[in-house]
């Protein structure tokens, strides 16, 4: 499968310019201490072990999805301070309504870590997943196999999960929904392959008397890993399928809320992950240092709020609020880049690029491949805006 995004992301890169100011910079919120996320002390007394562990998953998953690999090695899965607390997310009234930002913003593609469960009692049987991504596809051109949509406008998405296991071997269990507008969600069915058992009533050909033998059969209906999954749980399957995808919406959504975007790479693989800025300094705090000219150490990313400064010459100035610090560093063996969307780099979450299936053997031209979005992908946020770079 290949992406059909080049001509959209020509035309939202000339959007997102025009709605970039070239002289003052956007004011950014920053989030009162107060505020911070309460599992951020947790999540960084466990961090090193998530990244750890995604860089070994995402490498097996190469094998089972290689197009999401291929991909999320470059832009990056988050990593989410509370991810762990998705599992069975059904149950719960929040992950039942999306988001509002989400009603007006339909990313094109993200990817979540899922596999750690540390501190947690693993002692059952449940099988669990590793990875969570989804993407956006044409409407008009829905994934190969799943239902057509009702209306004539909405999103059309694909929700995979890939679960790892390192003894019985990984899997990868997909389905879809669109979604409309105004944010109503509905399950698309797949075209499945159930072979029917017939037992022969005479011999013919190869086939005994008596003996079965199976008949192609193909109906509409959800992977069979999703049903038994809700029986399971003793949920409808479709409630099951919607609220994973709001789950997914809304651990989005909450990744976008944080001013932060903080980017790990070591050994060719990339993660993601926010913290509130005013955490920056904590949570890095056993980072190699730089120096200096003049021999002090160089101060970690940080918030300046605007403040009145008083003139030596007399008289007063405001200064208005800004980011200073390092943003680049080594921590614990991994690269670390710390960025503010819309500040540093364009802010690509809203990006309305839609994939669509391909075969190998049709015109590609005008289409990016994985690798390619991946590429376009990194080269956007690697790049500085004009008031940045003063």
């Amino acid at each position: 499968m290949v992406e059909r995004i080049r001509r959209i992301y020509r035309m939202l890169f000339v959007l997102f310019l025009r709605e970039v100011p070239t002289e003052t910079p956007p004011t950014p919120k920053a989030t009162k201490e107060s505020q911070r996320d309460p599992d951020l002390y947790s999540f960084k007394a466990h961090i090193l072990d998530y990244l750890d562990d995604q860089f070994e998953v995402l490498g097996r998953m190469k094998k089972h999805d290689r197009e999401a690999y291929t991909l999320y090695k470059k832009v990056g899965a988050f990593i989410m301070a509370d991810m762990w607390k998705f599992e069975n997310a059904w149950d719960y009234e929040e992950y039942r309504h999306m988001r509002g930002w989400w009603k007006t913003h339909r990313p094109s593609f993200a990817a979540f870590y899922m596999g750690h469960h540390f501190g947690e009692d693993l002692c059952d049987d449940k099988v669990r997943p590793s990875f969570m991504y989804f993407s956006k596809y044409d409407r008009k051109h829905p994934p190969i196999g799943i239902q057509r949509p009702r209306g004539d406008d909405g999103d059309v998405y694909t929700v995979s999960f890939y679960y790892d296991d390192t003894v019985l071997g990984g899997m990868v269990a997909r389905y879809a929904v669109h979604v409309t507008p105004e944010g109503d969600i509905q399950c698309l069915k797949s075209l499945l392959d159930e072979p029917v058992e017939i037992r022969a009533k005479r011999r013919s050909g190869h086939v005994r008397k008596g003996q079965t033998f199976r008949v192609p059969n193909r109906k509409w209906g959800y992977p069979p890993f999703f049903e038994n999954y809700a029986a399971e749980q003793n949920k409808p399957v479709e409630d099951m399928l919607v609220a994973s995808f709001v789950m997914a919406v809304n651990a989005y959504s909450r990744q976008h809320e944080e001013m932060t975007k903080i980017r790990v790479t070591k050994g060719g693989l990339a993660a993601v992950f926010s913290i509130p800025v005013l955490r920056t300094p904590y949570f890095f705090k056993d980072r190699e240092y730089y120096k200096t000219p003049s021999g002090s150490r160089k101060p970690i990313f940080h918030i300046v709020r605007s403040h009145k400064r008083d003139l030596v010459s007399g008289g007063e100035t405001y200064v208005r609020t800004h980011f200073r610090g390092q943003r680049a560093f080594q921590w614990n063996g991994y690269d670390i880049r710390i960025t503010v969307p819309g500040w540093h780099h364009l802010d690509l979450a809203g990006m309305d690029a839609k994939a669509q299936d391909v075969a190998d053997d049709d015109d590609q031209t005008g289409y990016l491949d994985m690798e390619e979005v991946g590429d376009w992908y990194t080269s956007v946020e690697n790049s500085e805006l004009s008031w940045d770079k003063k």
